[in-house]
């Protein structure tokens, strides 16, 4: 049986986390409000839905929530589909994992459109067999539910699977089914990761084929 390496997107393959954390300061400067220094540590831990709720209540804004999000999601595709880049070195390890011995998926948080966009525009989408997002199962990948959907769906064993993120839940997540994890820490806690990690790194050009298969010895 073929092993099964799941790729997150942001964060991991793209460099996109900049156009979420900037996309609510640039709107607001485009309508000549200065937001407050520490907007972004507000809402980084919000959801995109209230983090619009916050900027309407706080800066008293007369625009309705649809008209800042049709604002916003047109934004977002302009910059997946024109100024988000691979990180380094991903090209080459997508196309050193041969088809005949990987099935290669991306599960992301991010919207499919974002990342079919983003993917197709990069040139790297053939590498994958298949683009899964949250909105898919309506589910977070904090969730252990959506990686045993993604199991289901897409015919792998969690014994024969490995999560490649940058974010410390979902690695948890699919630690907690017993799959295989690496995570890139880039300048993270690395003693919360270390919990959850089979293997850590800083960025993803640091792997190769043979890192990866050291994680299933």
């Amino acid at each position: 049986m073929k092993k099964t390496i799941i790729f997150d997107a942001d964060g991991t393959l793209l460099d996109s986390l900049w156009v979420w954390e900037t996309l609510v300061i640039n709107y607001l400067k485009s309508i000549n409000i200065n937001p407050d220094d520490n907007i972004k540590e507000i809402l980084w831990p919000m959801s995109y839905k209230e983090g619009i709720f916050y900027i309407i209540k706080k800066y008293n804004l007369k625009q309705s929530y649809n008209q800042i999000d049709s604002i916003l999601q047109f934004n977002l595709l302009d910059s997946y589909q024109n100024k988000v880049r691979l990180f380094e070195k991903v090209e080459e390890l997508l196309s050193s994992l041969s088809r005949d011995k990987y099935s290669l998926l991306v599960a992301s948080a991010s919207p499919k459109k974002l990342l079919l966009s983003s993917l197709s525009n990069l040139k790297i989408i053939n590498y994958f067999d298949k683009i899964i997002s949250e909105e898919d199962y309506n589910i977070s990948k904090t969730d252990s539910l959506f990686f045993q959907k993604l199991s289901h769906n897409c015919n792998f064993e969690f014994s024969n699977s490995i999560l490649i993120d940058d974010s410390y839940f979902p690695l948890k997540s699919a630690k907690n089914l017993k799959m295989k994890t690496i995570g890139i820490v880039n300048n993270k806690n690395n003693e919360m990761f270390s919990t959850v990690c089979d293997h850590m790194i800083n960025s993803i050009g640091e792997l190769n084929e043979e890192s990866i298969n050291d994680c299933w010895k």
